[in-house]
């Protein structure tokens, strides 16, 4: 069976670009609809404490004023909840990126260490990109081994 894919679209300036990333969704909007809903739940819970004493008889007044609390809540606590949300989430990823790229880095000293043909390699990429000498190749001297045993005190870095 052949699948139809669709033809990229032709407007393809930077402004098409620009709002195609902000439209993708990052799930923040379900965190910050939890956030804005717990904020106006607890204003709901103290208006009706409040309102609960001054009321008496007036059912109708004291519905109004709650719906008036709901929606004000949710028009002035909108914009925190979705910033609170957006760095959330930032956050959280940039720190599992972190964990990430520390445990790649841990495993692949890890097999260097015991590879001694990519231990070579990674040492002549390091003397690359430092300008090093081809002919000087204790430009490193110990390096690598100081590295790889002052990684070994991290072992919850190890599993993926």
């Amino acid at each position: 069976m052949n699948a139809v894919f669709p033809s990229p679209s032709p407007d393809l300036s930077p402004a098409a670009d620009n709002t195609a990333v902000q439209r993708r969704p990052d799930g923040s909007r379900g965190l910050a609809a939890m956030l804005l809903a717990a904020v106006v739940a607890a204003l709901v819970v103290l208006a009706d404490q409040m309102i609960s004493t001054w009321v008496d008889g007036h059912l109708f007044l004291g519905w109004v004023i709650l719906w008036v609390v709901i929606f004000a809540g949710s028009a002035l606590f909108s914009g925190p909840a979705r910033r609170l949300a957006r760095s959330t989430l930032r956050s959280l990823r940039a720190g599992s990126l972190a964990l990430a790229e520390a445990r790649a880095e841990m495993q692949l000293w890890n097999a260097a260490r015991n590879d001694h043909r990519l231990m070579a390699e990674l040492m002549q990429a390091r003397n690359r990109d430092t300008g090093a000498d081809a002919d000087a190749p204790q430009a490193w001297g110990r390096y690598p081994e100081r590295l790889t045993d002052s990684r070994d005190g991290h072992i919850h870095l190890h599993h993926v």
